[in-house]
This record gives C-alpha cells, structure tokens and sequence, in this order.
C-alpha cells in the first residue's frame, strides 16, 4: 500500500513541474531556397517565300526589271527570356547561284536585299530590332527586364533597294536567325 501511495504522489508531483517545465520554450528561423536557371526561348519562325518576282517581259529601256511593288510578309513567334537578355536578328542578301559576272554585269545585280525585324506586340516587352541587308548583316539590343511576347517579324523585299538592277534568272535565298540569350 505504501508502493501505491508513493506511486501517486509521485505522479502528482510530476504533473504539477510540467507547466513550469513548458514554460521554457524555444524557436529557431530557417531558410527555404529554390533556384531557377535562366532561359531563353524562340518559337519557330515558318520559313518566308516571297514567290516569283515579277518583271518587266516587254522589249525596251525597262525589259528585265523588277515590277512588282514592295512586298512585306509578317508573322508573330513568341519570343521569351525570364531575365534581361540580349536580343539579335542576323540575315544577309538573297543570293543566287548564278554569278554576275557577264559583259553586261552592270545591269543585273546577283543579290537581292532585304529589309526585316522584330516588334514587340505591345512596343515595350522588349527593344525593337530593325535592318536592311544592303548595309548590316544584323542588329542587336539587350533588353533590361525579362520579357514574354507575341512578336512580329516583318521581312521586306522592295525593289528599291535593287538601285535599278535587273535580278539575274535563278532561285534566290539567305537564312535569317533570331537569337535570344547570352550572344
């Protein structure tokens, strides 16, 4: 009986330093990480065919030359980097692989210039990138602020920029890239 009897006050005893015992309590803080790697990303461009060039068939002082007005063909990629990155659009003249480099090569010309870049659909998401291939090869920006956009590409062909030379006969082309991301 005596056992029982300790047994309970002992118990007691112990239920009663609990609450002083809780009283002392503790917190600590700890830090919670994640990392996302910068990217960059262009949706496929669809490949531009400007088609056949249409001259002037007719004998005379115009026979040869280009008739057709400027021709503009636009189309919207979507173009994203989740940090500020440098933009670029590269592209040379339309070549042939025929060479002007007859008696009369002063009156055609073997290259077709172009003009082209890209917009922003809003105008801010990012820097507008324009040039012409008769004087740059390219243009770059870079861009202070990630962006996501729905942009247009506009290639140019106007006949202008041919200075009054006839195209030689033939298919012509060149690759444009559009490149975002460290460059």
């Amino acid at each position: 009986m005596k056992k029982i009897v300790l047994a309970a006050l002992a118990s007691t005893v112990a239920l009663a330093a609990t609450p002083a015992m809780a009283a002392n309590s503790d917190s600590k803080d700890f830090t919670i990480r994640a990392n996302v790697a910068q990217e960059c990303s262009v949706e496929d461009p669809d490949n531009i065919n400007f088609g056949r060039i249409a001259i002037d068939r007719a004998p005379g002082s115009g026979a040869l030359l280009v008739t057709q007005g400027r021709q503009t063909v636009r189309q919207s990629v979507w173009v994203s980097c989740n940090y500020g990155a440098d933009m670029a659009m590269t592209s040379g003249s339309m070549t042939t692989a025929e060479v002007n480099d007859g008696n009369d090569s002063g009156d055609f010309t073997d290259v077709i210039p172009l003009r082209m870049g890209i917009t922003a659909s809003d105008g801010t998401a990012f820097g507008k990138i324009f040039f012409d291939t008769k004087t740059k090869s390219g243009n770059s920006k870079t861009n202070a602020d990630a962006f996501h956009d729905l942009a247009e590409i506009a290639v140019v062909l106007n006949p202008d920029d041919l200075d009054g030379k006839r195209p030689l006969a033939g298919s012509y082309s060149t690759v444009a890239t559009l490149s975002v991301g460290p460059i």
